[in-house]
């Protein structure tokens, strides 16, 4: 099993490499099965493969952590119900009363209205305090005033509830 996959794999590389390095039908390999690459595509391979490497290591975080999500609410339920105990209480009786895309719609308003309040300061206060570079100015006021947004959204949508 593990040899197909291996297989599998290595035929799955060698099929990117080939068409990263430009390499078709017609424009066999050396003999010697070394590739003679210029700049240009050892730069284009290495971003791409950069890119890859990002997105499955996005894909595993989030695929680690929906497993894990899972696996300790399952161990959780299975361990009351052999105690007898009633799996129900993960249930909720009361219904919400603000439905939940009023509350993304809200910290996600009150989230672009702090960051675009962020910019305005931090450009203003970039001629105020000249000597200081404008780009860490306008990075850290966004930043700060994003979470202050975020944080007047959630208690926003404290009060709908």
């Amino acid at each position: 099993m593990t040899l197909k996959i291996w297989k599998w794999l290595h035929f799955i590389l060698k099929k990117i490499f080939k068409i990263f390095c430009n390499q078709t039908e017609t424009n066999k390999v050396l003999p010697t099965n070394e590739f003679i690459l210029d700049q240009k595509q050892l730069t284009k391979i290495k971003f791409t493969m950069e890119v890859v490497i990002f997105f499955g290591l996005l894909f595993a975080t989030v695929f680690g952590m929906y497993y894990l999500f899972i696996t300790a609410r399952n161990k959780e339920r299975m361990s009351l119900i052999e105690k007898g105990a009633d799996a129900s209480i993960f249930y909720s009786a009361k219904k919400r009363i603000t439905p939940m895309w009023k509350i993304i719609v809200i910290n996600i308003g009150c989230l672009f209205t702090g960051i675009g309040t962020g910019i305005i300061s931090a450009h203003s206060l970039t001629h105020v305090l000249s000597p200081y570079n404008e780009a860490v100015l306008v990075l850290g006021c966004t930043f700060i005033f994003g979470g202050l947004g975020l944080l007047a959204g959630f208690k926003i949508a404290q009060k709908l509830e």
